[in-house]
């Protein structure tokens, strides 16, 4: 749990309050499934809850390395992670290392004097490259920062900027020409009146952000303008908003039209909507699941919403009808926080507490191929950070994926 809660909104600190203390929902665990349609759009999707761990682990066991630095140290707290594989600048050469940042999100107070008031350790961005050829971490690199880091996603088509949302500001960071260190980082001016829970990146104008959380407001923003503004000095924001009229726990953009987006809310509710101002053409779509702590949201296709909940329940939702098409408990997480989808591999990774399972979907349901166990330490109740959450990504152009934890674990997986 955040240590610094006292300072965070109630809403805030009712989300918190799940992800750390939230118990695995009553479900059935009947392996029996029951054919739910989907057929017009290509799947034929079941019903279905999924095996236990050690099953999975005895059958499926991925190839992880961890990755630890003695110039740094354990940091708690980590964000998510945020991938770039350098291949894709020159596809001749394969010796160009993989970048990844990510950053603290939750750290433990220190006692500082006499009086054991706690302190809360400054915050910072951690920066590191992976060799391809040993698949082990060159030096990391910390860079302190004063407010926690809350989301974090590369730029797909620039390999030297990240943005990054740090507590509720957007901003971006830029590394030096060779790749290597930070060379600075950017606050736009801030527009959010709260935390900020997520952003997504526009598939096909990467200038283009959304961006939502405990305002209860999706805000559209071009940073390319924002940047421009900070380099002549002026210190405005240009946006537009999207009301949700709840807390915002995920955005989206749909993969294959750039105008439209996604959100959803932890009372449940899924929103699809324009993203261009005043456009009424398309109007929004909002639907109800009736179910609370609607945390995450991933498309598997256009028409296919996958949907995470606080009680490790995962459904799929066609958007066009609202119609559920499938509804299973994930047995390994307690609370399903994120999804990251890699289409090209059907594959889909399901993170949140205590650790993350891995998906293969087919047509006719989804298939464990992995799920990750806490290890013994994580275990331990009475570890002042409490149980273990962990956020991931997929690596592009690769089989590999990265997952950060709130234990300062850094673990690279092969699949």
């Amino acid at each position: 749990m955040d240590p610094s809660m006292a300072s965070i909104p109630q809403s805030q600190q009712s989300i918190d309050h799940h992800m750390q203390h939230h118990t695995q929902g009553n479900m059935s665990t009947q392996q029996q499934p029951s054919q739910m349609g989907g057929d017009e759009f290509g799947y034929t999707l079941l019903n279905y809850d999924t095996p236990k761990i050690p099953h999975l682990l005895q059958t499926a066991q991925l190839d992880v390395k961890p990755i630890l630095s003695s110039n740094i140290g354990i940091l708690e707290g980590l964000s998510k992670p945020a991938t770039n594989a350098q291949t894709l600048l020159n596809l001749s050469s394969t010796s160009l290392p993989t970048l990844f940042l990510c950053g603290t999100e939750n750290q433990t107070p220190s006692m500082i004097n006499a009086q054991q008031q706690p302190m809360l350790p400054k915050n910072g961005l951690l920066f590191g490259r992976i060799d391809p050829s040993t698949k082990q971490p060159l030096p990391l690199k910390l860079q302190n920062i004063e407010e926690h880091v809350r989301y974090i996603e590369w730029l797909p088509k620039d390999p030297r900027r990240i943005v990054v949302a740090m507590n509720a500001e957007l901003g971006i960071v830029v590394l030096n020409p060779e790749l290597d260190e930070i060379q600075e980082i950017d606050t736009f001016p801030k527009f959010h009146q709260d935390t900020i829970r997520q952003f997504a990146i526009n598939p096909i104008n990467q200038s283009l952000v959304i961006s939502g959380g405990f305002d209860e407001k999706v805000f559209v923003t071009d940073i390319s303008k924002l940047v421009d503004d900070i380099q002549s000095n002026q210190m405005k924001s240009e946006n537009s908003v999207y009301l949700c009229q709840d807390v915002v726990s995920s955005v989206r953009f749909h993969p294959s039209d750039s105008n439209v987006a996604s959100a959803t809310t932890d009372q449940g509710v899924l929103h699809v909507f324009d993203v261009r101002t005043g456009n009424t053409s398309k109007p929004a779509f909002v639907y109800d699941t009736g179910k609370i702590e609607l945390f995450t949201h991933t498309y598997l296709d256009d028409f296919t919403v996958c949907l995470g909940y606080g009680d490790g329940q995962i459904q799929v939702h066609d958007i066009r009808t609202g119609r559920s098409l499938l509804n299973i408990v994930d047995k390994c997480l307690s609370v399903v926080g994120d999804f990251h989808y890699e289409p090209s591999k059907r594959l889909l990774i399901s993170l949140g507490m205590p650790k993350f399972s891995l998906y293969q979907v087919t047509a006719s349901s989804f298939e464990v191929l992995h799920a990750a166990s806490p290890t013994s330490y994580q275990n331990n109740t009475t570890n002042p950070i409490g149980p273990t959450v962990t956020h991931g990504t997929f690596i592009p152009q690769t089989s590999q994926f990265l997952t950060t934890d709130n234990f300062g674990m850094i673990s690279l997986y092969d699949l």
